[in-house]
């Protein structure tokens, strides 16, 4: 019985994915650049600030690439496009979508894993992201 309840808890921890789709979704982008230097740097500087413990599994690499980069990161956005979530159909691959459809899928699998606090988190580095994004 135990080892049931420890597997029901794990089942419904949140995962990278959660937490950048969830960030993309609530940013309410339905297009957006898919300019990897500006993504890298977005998270880096969100994990400085009160998102730190959703973000904390993004490490990011110091002096060694062009930019401070992390493989989860690269990972993430590469599975969330092979889940279908978030897509890169136009013809030079320099925007992602994420239509209304994905948006409302990812906000309501992400409610049942976030506490209220951690929503309310996400959905502020949403809409950082939509800012960040609306003023380059």
């Amino acid at each position: 019985m135990q080892e049931t309840k420890e597997l029901d808890k794990l089942l419904k921890r949140f995962t990278p994915q959660d937490v950048i789709g969830a960030i993309l979704a609530y940013s309410e982008l339905p297009t957006f650049p898919s300019d990897r230097e500006r993504l890298h740097k977005f998270i880096r500087e969100q994990k400085k600030g009160g998102g730190a413990e959703l973000l904390d599994a993004f490490v990011f690499s110091e002096g060694v690439d062009l930019y401070p980069f992390c493989r989860l990161l690269e990972s993430v956005l590469m599975g969330l496009q092979l889940g279908g979530w978030l897509s890169a159909k136009n013809p030079e691959f320099d925007r992602f979508e994420l239509p209304e459809p994905n948006r409302t899928d990812i906000k309501e699998k992400v409610g049942e894993r976030f506490s209220r606090e951690q929503l309310i988190m996400l959905k502020k580095i949403g809409q950082d992201f939509r800012e960040f994004i609306e003023k380059a």
